[in-house]
């Protein structure tokens, strides 16, 4: 079964029961990461070949994090930093 678009999902699902996430994905980029990570479970498909795949991953094993943005003076600071230590790099290699 070809999935279009707007047919291919991920699905993340946690329950108060059990300590681990339940994720479906039919997308081939999600499955292909959840494949290096994650406990798989069943693998969905018909005569087309795969469409999804449905895995588990521990519940430590997702986190979530606030986005934060870097004003343009922090941006050059670690830039600045960056350069710092690749050149002390560069000297200290043989």
């Amino acid at each position: 079964m070809r999935l279009s678009k707007e047919e291919r999902e991920t699905i993340i699902r946690k329950s108060d029961a059990d300590d681990c996430w339940d994720i479906y994905a039919s997308s081939q980029k999600e499955m292909k990461k959840f494949d290096k990570v994650a406990e798989l479970i069943e693998v969905l498909s018909d005569n087309e070949g795969i469409y999804a795949k449905l895995y588990k991953l521990s519940f430590n094993q997702i986190s979530f994090r606030k986005p934060y943005r870097l004003s343009d003076e922090e941006k050059n600071k670690r830039a600045n930093r960056l350069n710092h230590q690749n050149r002390f790099q560069a000297y200290k290699s043989p």
